[in-house]
């Protein structure tokens, strides 16, 4: 009679742990908040319009960045970023619209109802729709917009940013 081989069991329950803590951590849509030990469902912030090349996300909660496509989901606190001769189109929940072009990095959130778009590296045209506020974040200062049909152009280059009205009212 054969023996029951406890190595083989121990193994084979690690390695099932190991694929059971990889889905969660990397692809599961719910996430677990350490700190406030809560689970948390992400919020919709928007869909890729358009994307020429390359367009990555890192989401909060996640170690690497991932590749986004045309008309795929992105989520509140996502930072995006288009890689160098890339450029996207992404459409807003509240009907605005971000168009980035290369090597530019943001990062969206939601304070309340206001949407807040955090610019960190690049130049990236935003298009206000409705006459809803949106706050939008340069180097820790915060600018306040509100306008209906306008365009604002946010850019950074030598470590200078400028944020500039180029169609529209805001």
């Amino acid at each position: 009679m054969k023996k029951f081989n406890w190595d083989l069991f121990f193994i084979t329950c690690a390695v099932l742990g190991a694929i059971y803590a990889s889905h969660q951590l990397f692809w599961s849509e719910n996430r677990y908040q350490p700190i406030t030990k809560k689970l948390k469902t992400r919020i919709e912030a928007g869909k890729v319009q358009s994307v020429v090349n390359q367009l990555k996300k890192k989401s909060v909660d996640e170690f690497t960045w991932s590749g986004l496509k045309k008309k795929e989901t992105f989520y509140y606190n996502d930072r995006i970023f288009t890689t160098n001769d890339s450029n996207s189109i992404l459409t807003l929940e509240d009907g605005g619209e971000i168009k980035m072009n290369p090597s530019t990095l943001i990062e969206i959130k939601k304070q309340k109802d206001i949407n807040e778009i955090q610019f960190l590296k690049g130049i990236a045209y935003l298009t206000m729709k409705s006459n809803k506020k949106s706050i939008v974040k340069i180097r820790g200062k915060k600018y306040t917009l509100r306008g209906k049909n306008s365009t604002v152009v946010l850019t950074k280059k030598n470590n200078v940013n400028s944020l500039s009205v180029i169609g529209g009212t805001a």
